[in-house]
Order: structure tokens, then sequence, then C-alpha cells
């Protein structure tokens, strides 16, 4: 009996220890199986606002930018401006190399040779056996060897002479506005002292000296009148020689030519009075252009002794007054000088009253001194612009008569073997031949005249803007159609643009002002202007955004960070974005499924397909599955499925 009491002790013992130790594995199985799950971060959809934005970065350029461009091959001498640099238009850029371009002179021969051989080859053409027609192509070959004659007494001006005339003329009219100014300035000072008021020379022998030198004053202006008259009359004498009807045009036009340089001094020279007039003998004086009646110069025209040169029958007679009224106009003026100065020591030497303002009085007169002497130069000036244009007219018309002319020749000859083209192929063939010759002809001269006129040793800026780029320095040679530098131009502002997905491109309207995120510099204005496609997305499927840049210190080249769209809508379920995830089938969450056990809740996963209709940096409102207050899942440490559990964060409630 004792031993079988043990034996159930025993089994009892064992049994107890059994069910002790399913009963803490059971209570420990629930920690166990969590700490094996997938941990996850929920938090509960809800309804609110949704305020939309679109943010994208981009580079400020400018909307215009000047080319500089280079139209011939030039030595660069000098840069005249550095990157940065604002300039105005006509501000200058570049300095090159003085002369005609290697471009600009081989295209002038390549013209002169094919003009010789044009010429060669329409006085060699074939002429077929029809009289009028050869009568008409003679005529006009014999027109065109009269008109190529007449272009080889004639040269043509160098444009850089015309210019240099130019420049003097310019800058002496800035000496005479000068002039005036100092003239002016001078006669206010004088009316603002009260005017001059001559002394009183008093009852000594200065009244005597006076009386002398107002009659010395009053005979220099009298012969100074008959001077200017006879030397108008003179200059009209050459100008008629010029439009005569009578022949030997080329002496003429030489005559007149050394007659007008010879008037362009400034009473300075001396008058011939030899008969004749040839290209050795002249006159010099004050150029003036007034005019005289007809009659009053009225001639004949006949031949000198050797029956070669026009002489004007009065030309005699007026040079011999021209030169006496000159030497009366001398004497006289020193005559003037004389009893003036007389007349000054006298005044010194009496008791009476001395000149007011007279200081001023004597700079009123040194000025107009001044400007009279400004104004003769000017015309001097004036006078030889005036005949380097006329001289280079000249030459452009015999050019242009030479040109018409080898025109006539060509239809004429064209016309012709255009009837002859049955005779045979050479007629054709020359006919062809002298086409293509006059229209390489044509073109050449187009090109010529299109690399003539330009701005010479300069190139300065046609628009006014920030030196971005320069491609050349000194000792460069330019390049022809080659950028030399880069002008940016402000005035028409600046923009930037940067690509985004075409549902966010619908967030946003023409119009709307974009905000500017981590930027601290001067206020900048960005208003979007545009939506198009972006060519250079995959596809053409995104949108480019492009913004109008405004703002005082605006500069090309600098980085913005941008924001655009703030349009808020209310949305019965808001989800955060890191909640929404998408696969081949559309975008989707997971909502976590609640089981309650005897051992506790259990979670599980569960997909659910939404829709996103609007989101913004944190948020997202969507459609389908998904209700206010569902518990989401927001993130997860390891990656799970539809139909996982799941066991909550500990730190999430």
């Amino acid at each position: 009996m004792e031993q079988k009491v043990k034996k159930r002790g025993w089994v009892k013992n064992a049994a107890i220890i059994f069910l002790s130790i399913m009963l803490v594995l059971t209570f420990f199985s629930n920690t166990i199986m969590n700490r094996s799950l997938p941990e996850v971060a929920a938090q509960y959809a809800q309804s609110g606002t949704i305020n939309a934005k679109v943010r994208g970065s981009g580079t400020i350029t400018a909307n215009e930018t000047y080319q500089v461009m280079a139209t011939d091959s030039r030595k660069v001498q000098s840069v005249a401006v550095s990157l940065g640099d604002e300039v105005k238009a006509g501000d200058l850029l570049l300095v090159l190399s003085s002369g005609d371009s290697e471009e600009l002179e081989t295209t002038r021969s390549e013209l002169e040779t094919a003009e010789l051989e044009y010429q060669k080859a329409l006085i060699n053409a074939s002429s077929a056996d029809y009289a009028k027609q050869n009568r008409d192509i003679q005529n006009a070959r014999e027109d065109l060897e009269a008109a190529q004659a007449t272009l080889a007494m004639y040269e043509p001006v160098d444009p850089a002479a015309i210019k240099a005339a130019q420049d003097k003329v310019n800058a002496q009219k800035t000496t005479v506005a000068a002039a005036q100014a100092a003239l002016d300035a001078a006669q206010a000072a004088l009316d603002a002292a009260g005017g001059y008021q001559p002394g009183t020379p008093g009852t000594g022998s200065a009244e005597a000296e006076r009386q002398a030198y107002e009659a010395a004053k009053n005979n220099y202006n009298a012969v100074y009148i008959r001077y200017g008259a006879n030397y108008r009359l003179l200059e009209e004498i050459a100008k008629a020689m010029v439009t005569s009807n009578k022949d030997d045009d080329t002496y003429k036009s030489y005559t007149y030519t050394v007659w007008m340089e010879a008037l362009a001094d400034d009473f300075k020279g001396t008058v011939a009075t030899t008969g004749n007039i040839t290209p050795d003998t002249g006159a010099e004086g004050e150029a003036s252009l007034l005019s005289l009646p007809t009659d009053a110069i009225d001639g004949v025209f006949s031949y000198d002794s050797d029956g070669t040169h026009i002489i004007y029958k009065s030309q005699k007679y007026v040079m011999e007054e021209l030169a006496e009224a000159y030497t009366e106009v001398t004497d006289a003026k020193a005559k003037q000088d004389s009893a003036y100065q007389a007349y000054q020591t006298a005044l010194e030497n009496t008791s009476g009253t001395g000149a007011q303002n007279e200081k001023e009085y004597k700079a009123v007169q040194s000025c107009q001194k001044v400007l009279n002497d400004a104004n003769t130069l000017l015309t001097s000036y004036q006078n030889t612009l005036d005949q380097l244009t006329a001289q280079q007219t000249q030459y452009n018309e015999a050019k242009s008569n030479v040109e018409t002319l080898e025109d006539t020749l060509s239809d004429l000859i064209f016309a012709l073997q255009e009837q002859q083209k049955a005779d045979g192929k050479t007629q054709a063939i020359e006919a062809l031949d002298l086409k293509a010759m006059r229209n390489n002809i044509t073109r050449l001269r187009e090109k010529v005249q299109g690399m003539e006129g330009g701005t010479g040793g300069e190139i300065r800026s046609e628009t006014a803007g920030i030196v971005r780029t320069i491609n050349v320095t000194a000792g460069n040679t330019t390049t022809p159609e080659s950028a030399l530098m880069e002008i940016e131009v402000p005035d028409r502002g600046y923009q930037l643009s940067f690509s985004v997905e075409a549902d966010k491109a619908r967030m946003v309207t023409v119009g709307d002002t974009a905000e500017l995120t981590n930027y601290w510099g001067p206020e900048i204005t960005a208003v979007l202007t545009s939506i198009r496609n972006d060519p250079q997305s995959a596809g053409g499927q995104n949108k480019l955004l492009v913004f109008s840049i405004s703002g005082e210190e605006v500069s090309s080249g600098t980085t913005l960070n941008l924001s655009v769209g703030a349009r808020s809508a209310n949305y019965d379920v808001i989800v955060p974005k890191s909640a929404v995830h998408s696969d081949t089938n559309g975008e989707f969450v997971y909502v976590l499924e609640v089981t309650s056990t005897p051992l506790g809740n259990r979670f599980t996963a569960t997909k659910v397909d939404v829709k996103v209709l609007a989101q913004d940096d944190v948020n997202a409102a969507v459609s389908g599955g998904v209700a206010a207050n569902d518990y989401v899942i927001t993130t997860s440490n390891t990656p799970i499925t539809a139909g996982m559990k799941v066991r909550i964060a500990e730190n999430v409630g």
C-alpha cells in the first residue's frame, strides 16, 4: 500500500509541472508571435483641406540675346568692353585694323576680272548676218566703248577720305556750337553788367583820333563790300563754265575743281590777274554760295590761242577788280588798326572818363571773332566734303552708264542669238555664257556693295544691354558670320522654366504668381506666362512651365526654386501621402483590419484600391474603398502584402 501511494504522487507532480509549462507557453504566445510580424505605423483617415502646389527649379535666361557678328576677316586691334559691362546702342565694342578686308579685296578683284572677261565676250560675240540687228549691236558696242573711255577718266573716291571729310565737318560743327555758346555767355555777362558804355574822350586831342578811327573803319567796311561782291561774281563765272553747253567737258570739270579748291581758303591768298583760266592759275579766297542774277554774269565763251581751252571774256576784268579790291581791303584794315591804336593812346593821355564794362565788351568781341573764324573753317570743310561727294557721284554715274550700256548690248545680242538658235549651237552657248557672266557680275557687284559702307575699323553695339560672352581678344582675326560676343538685352525681360508631369500642370493657370523658396536675395517676381509640351520628356508627356522673371537685380544664370498654385479644396477622405502605393492596376492603400482573440487583438493588412484626387507636400485626397476613420498603414519596417499579419509599432497610438 505504501508503494502504490508513492507512485500516485509522482504522477500527480508530473501532471502539475506539465500543466504549468503549457500555461506559461500559452500566456507568452502572443508576445512571441508579435515579435516575428512586420512592424507598421498607421494613421486614421480623415476629412480636411488640400492646398495643391507645384514645385520646381530652373535657371534664369534672357528673353533676347544680341550676337555681334563679323561679316569679314579683320584683325582685332582692341576689345573695348569686358564681361558684365553695360553698353548702350552706339557704344564702341571692338576696334578692327584699318583698310579693306581680305574678302572685299578678293571680291573686287573677282569683279574686275569678271567685268573684263564679260566685255571681251560682248565685243567678240558672234553676230548673225542681219543688217538692222548688226547695226544696233555695232552702235551699242561703240556707245559702250565710249562710256568705258569716259569711266577711265574718273577715279573713285576712297570711302575713307569721304568719311574723314565728314568727320572734320562734324567736329567743326561742334566747335561752331561751342563758339556760339561762348559768345552767348559773354553777351549775357555784358548785359548783366549793364552793357557797354564808351568813355568820354574829354576836350583833349583824343576826339580827333576817335573821328579818324571811325573814318578808317567806315572805309574798311566799304572796300570789304566791294571785295565780296567781286569774289562772288568770279565764283559764279567758274560755275557757269561747268554748266555751259560747250565742248571739252573734261577741261571744264577740272577747271571748276581747281577754282573751287583755290576759292576755299580764308581771305589769305592773292588774286591772279592773268586773262587765261588754266590748271596753274586761279583765285584764292573765301567760298560763297550766294547766287547772282543770270544777267550779272552774262558773257560770251571763246577759245584761247591754241583753240583748246574755253575762256570767259569777262574773267580778266573781274579778277583784276578782285585783286584791286583785296589790296584795298588789306590797306584799309591796316589803317583802321593804326587809327584805333592811336585813339586808345590818346584816350590814356586825356582826363576823360573811361569806358564802362570794357572788359566784358572786349570778351564779346573776341568771342565773335572766334565764332566767325570757326564758321569760315566750317564752310571750307563743307566745300571739301561736297567736292569729294560730287567726284564720287560723277564716277558712280559713269560706272552706272557703262553697266546700262553693257546690259543694252547684252540684250541686243541675246535677242539676235535667240533668233539664230536654229543656225547652230555656238550662238546659243555664247548667249548662255554671256547671261551667266552677267548674272555673276551682278552677284559680285551686290556682294561688293554689301561689304562696303560698313563701320570701317569699328564695331559698335546696335542695342543696349549687358556683355555676357566675349569670343575674341586683341590680335585675333575675325571669322565671317561668327559671333564675336553676345549682349544680353535686359529690356526684353527674363524667363525661367522647368518640366512637370501633365497632371501637375493642370493644377496651375497662366497668370499665377510663384513663390520663391530658399531664396534671400533682392526681391524677384515670377509669373507663369505659358504652359507647353516639353519636347525633352519621354514621349512628350510632361509639360514645360515658363515664368516671366522681373526684379531690380535680375541676371541670367541665377537658379531659383519656385512653388506655384495655391487653390484649396475640401475632401471627405485625406490620408498621408506615404500611405498611397501603386502597381500595374493603379493606386491603393493598406487598411488595418482588427480581429479580437482571447489572447488580444490581431491586425491584418488589407489592400484597398483608391484614386488620388489631389495632393500637397504631406497629404493626399483619395476616393474609393477608404472611408474617414479607417486605420491606414503609413510605414512598415519590412515589405508587406495584402492579407499579411502585422503588428503596431509600440510608440504609435
